[in-house]
């Protein structure tokens, strides 16, 4: 038989273990990376929030953009800041999850002295979930500009100090550019309008998918283009020396002082001078 004291304790220790256990049910210790070996069923709910950032233009020379998923577009200013804006994005299926995950995608600016530096940081693994930021990018129209994105339609627009991308996924639109060029894509289509400057390059490689460059016609420049499968042709442009098929072209154009040379496995190439 129990004495008094017994039962009295026994009480105390139901009463805490109950009231560890409703704490325990009650508190929210959920954490959306906790589970991130489980894929979400869809994706048919978002989360978003836009961000703003702004460096001040000194003696930089450099905008490096390391992204990874999201759309890029790059434009010049003359003002005295280098203007960082766009939307943060992230789809999946409650818009709990979504809210949970935006706080783990974040954008990262820094100021290398020589150089503006942008990164996306998010999680390694994302289990369904899309992951989105969507650049707008201000910068001097003689900065030197170097891209790595996964997918994701670029744009470039007026820039002279030099451009270079790499991205596996999407389409890429240069208009207007008077700088050396380089070039690599997977998947998607590339469009350019481009003045090269003399003992400048154009380097474009692509995979999958077709590759549109307008030149001027008074480009100096060597020229070889070359696919796979799919057709090359070249209009309006006054080549010196010429040897064309249909997969194939070489020349040179003006005083052969640059060069141009564009390569994709499955697609056309079309050079057409203005």
């Amino acid at each position: 038989m129990l004495s008094k004291n017994n039962v009295n304790y026994l009480y105390r220790l139901s009463a805490a273990l109950f009231l560890i256990l409703a704490a325990i049910s009650c508190s929210d210790n959920s954490n959306p990376f906790d589970n991130v070996n489980s894929n979400v069923a869809n994706t048919n709910f978002y989360a978003v929030e836009t961000f703003s950032q702004n460096v001040a233009v000194n003696n930089q020379s450099v905008f490096t953009l390391n992204a990874v998923s999201g759309t890029i577009k790059i434009n010049t200013t003359e003002g005295a800041l280098v203007k960082i804006y766009g939307e943060r994005r992230v789809e999946s299926q409650s818009t709990e999850d979504a809210e949970a995950w935006l706080n783990g995608l974040k954008v990262q600016v820094e100021d290398r002295g020589d150089e503006v530096y942008v990164q996306t940081i998010q999680p390694e693994k994302t289990n369904g979930r899309n992951l989105l930021v969507n650049y707008n990018i201000e910068i001097p129209a003689s900065w030197a500009v170097s891209i790595d994105n996964v997918n994701g339609d670029v744009q470039a627009d007026s820039l002279t100090g030099g451009f270079e991308l790499n991205l596996v996924n999407g389409r890429i639109l240069l208009h207007d550019l008077f700088c050396g060029v380089n070039v690599n894509l997977t998947n998607g289509n590339i469009e350019s309008r481009i003045a090269l400057p003399q003992q400048e390059n154009i380097l474009m490689n692509l995979v999958n998918g077709s590759i549109d460059l307008q030149i001027p016609q008074t480009t100096s420049a060597d020229v070889v283009a070359s696919v796979v499968n799919g057709s090359v042709i070249a209009n309006n442009l006054n080549f010196q020396t010429l040897s064309s098929s249909a997969r194939r072209l070489s020349g040179t154009i003006g005083s052969g002082l640059g060069t141009i040379t564009l390569a994709t496995v499955n697609g056309t190439i079309s050079i057409l001078g203005y």
